[in-house]
């Protein structure tokens, strides 16, 4: 049996983002702004590149018109916790204030927002 060498490497950071996605580099931007340190992870090789292209990069940012009627659809159709999709969708405003922030443009979509990009069959990759 051949033995293989592997090195584990042990740190602590008070917070933990699954997903280098809009919502994941987002937290972590803040974070960084604001010197907490944080550990990000992604089931992807380049932890320092968006994925959020997987999804087409929407983010939902409803009107305060439409928030309660997309929080019960969210909760019908996914049965989380409302106190847990309350918050994402009340602090989803957040995703505009980053794109405006680093200069970001982006459009309106049926769904919230997207960056805006030339290809669009590529949504947030690019």
């Amino acid at each position: 049996m051949m033995e293989q060498n592997i090195t584990s490497v042990e740190h602590y950071t008070p917070i933990l983002i699954v997903g280098t996605g809009i919502s994941g580099l987002t937290v972590a931007y803040y974070l960084s702004k604001n010197n907490i340190k944080y550990t990000i992870t992604t089931k992807k090789n380049a932890p320092k590149q968006s994925n959020s292209f997987l999804a087409a990069a929407n983010t939902r940012v409803p009107s305060e018109n439409d928030i309660n009627n997309i929080i019960n659809l969210t909760i019908d159709k996914c049965g989380a916790d409302r106190s847990v999709i309350e918050t994402l969708y009340r602090n989803s405003n957040t995703i505009i204030n980053f794109f405006e922030e680093l200069g970001i443009s982006y459009e309106k979509t049926s769904f919230g927002i997207m960056p805006e990009c030339m290809i669009k069959s590529q949504g947030g990759k690019n």
